[in-house]
This record gives structure tokens, C-alpha cells and sequence, in this order.
């Protein structure tokens, strides 16, 4: 066997690659379907809108150089304060995602009525994600002063 066919049958043949990456997609697609089925399909997606909100907010603190360490490392006042400029940054960025999601010149569709929906679920998660932080703040405080 020369070099040249030896290579090529431990990569594999075109086909054979093609229906490797076929089944690993089919298998995603199944792992997907079979969380969605455990969790019901609302749930799903208020966690995929949630993971976006924690990256979204994990963004933004890196622009500010900050980490959630430094944050609750903070005075109260301070990260309150730095908490509110993080939620209206990211109520800002979901609404010009929004805007031009929905805007035909921008390549988006004005025909979907769930983006009123979302806007309303990324907004209402915002403030479950601020409760739990707080919340979570709040408990550290208290486990620190005990």
C-alpha cells in the first residue's frame, strides 16, 4: 500500500465522511428533541433565552473589565449601581436586536408575532436573572456576617 491510499483510507472517503457528519447531526438533533420532550417545549426555550441573557451580561461585564468576582466583591451601593447600567445595556441591546429582527430593510420579518412575545420574556428574565443575583448577594452577605 503506497502513502497516498493509506492516507486516504484512515481519513475515509468523501461519503463516508458525509454520513459521519450526517449521523453526528442527527444525533444532536435527537439529544435536542429528547430535552425538549423532558422539559417541555416553554421551558426550553425560556432556558435558551436565559443562557442567552447569561452570556449577554457576561459580555458586557468583560467590556466593563469587570468579572461576577469583582462585582460582588463591590460595596452595595456600587454594584446596585453597576447592576442597573447592566440591565438597561442589555434592555437596550435586546431592543435594537428587536428592531432590526423586524425590520424587512434589515433583513428581518415583521411577520412573526412571537418578537413581541420574546421581548416580553427576555424583560421578564431580566428581572428573575436580577432577583437571583440579589437574592444570591444578599445570602452570601448573610453567610459572611454569620
Amino acid at each position: 500500500m503506497d502513502a497516498v491510499s493509506g492516507l486516504s483510507g484512515m481519513i475515509g472517503s468523501p461519503a463516508a465522511q458525509a454520513k459521519a457528519k450526517a449521523d453526528a447531526r442527527r444525533e444532536e438533533q435527537e439529544q435536542l428533541m429528547a430535552e425538549i420532550r423532558e422539559k417541555g417545549f416553554l421551558a426550553y426555550a425560556e432556558d435558551i433565552e436565559k443562557k442567552k441573557l447569561e452570556e449577554l451580561r457576561k459580555k458586557i461585564l468583560e467590556s466593563m473589565g469587570l468579572t461576577e468576582d469583582a462585582l460582588a466583591k463591590m460595596p452595595v451601593d456600587q454594584r446596585a449601581a453597576i447592576e442597573k447600567a447592566i440591565a438597561l445595556e442589555i434592555q437596550r441591546r435586546l431592543e435594537a436586536s428587536h428592531m432590526a429582527e423586524n425590520d424587512p430593510e434589515a433583513g428581518g420579518t415583521a411577520e412573526s408575532g412571537l418578537q413581541p412575545g420574546f421581548a416580553r420574556l427576555d424583560t421578564s428574565l431580566i428581572q428573575l436573572l436580577q432577583e437571583d443575583r440579589t437574592a444570591e448577594t444578599a445570602k452570601k452577605e448573610e453567610d459572611l456576617a454569620a
